[in-house]
């Protein structure tokens, strides 16, 4: 029960700080203004606001985090959770990255905006190793939101950014 509880708290905590965060955006005409260190490629490519040194970015538009690698310039990778045993069927996303948007295979997701659940999960598809793993004597349990589709064309940047990063 004290699992559970330490998980909603810190999940809570970490969407408290992000709408804070979208809230100070707002201006007068009701447009995203930079309200602290700006993040631009190197090609001056406008990425979003540093939300946590040294690559965790907030995209104003998107109201969306997302991490960008020093090395090659694209955004951290996902594992989608299923409960069927062939990767099939609704792919869920952590609960504790549902604010970011993450790449797995060749699309981007996001995590939907409802309240985490706990669902037994027997598969997973391994963006790192771009296979479906399944667990057909076990099942673990955790915290997880339905996956949404972002479609490439809807982010404000191309990927991969051009680097280094610039702070302004």
């Amino acid at each position: 029960m004290f699992r559970k509880s330490l998980i909603v708290f810190v999940i809570s905590v970490f969407l408290f700080s992000a709408l804070a965060l979208t809230e100070a955006y707002a201006s007068k005409n009701h447009e995203p203004q930079a309200a602290g260190i700006e993040v631009y490629d190197a090609n001056g490519q406008y990425l979003g606001l540093l939300a946590s040194p040294p690559s965790t970015v907030y995209v104003p538009s998107l109201s969306r985090f997302v991490n960008v690698s020093f090395l090659h310039g694209a955004i951290s990778k996902t594992e989608l959770y299923f409960q069927s045993y062939d990767c099939t069927g609704i792919p869920y996303i952590s609960a504790y990255n549902s604010h970011f948007i993450e790449k797995s295979g060749e699309k981007y997701y996001t995590g939907a905006k409802t309240v985490p659940v706990e669902i037994e999960v027997h598969s997973h598809l391994s963006s790192y190793l771009g296979d479906c793993f399944n667990y057909p004597d076990y099942w673990y349990p955790t915290y997880v939101v339905p996956a949404e589709e972002v479609p490439a064309d809807s982010l404000p940047f191309t990927l991969p950014v051009a680097l280094p990063l610039e702070f302004k």
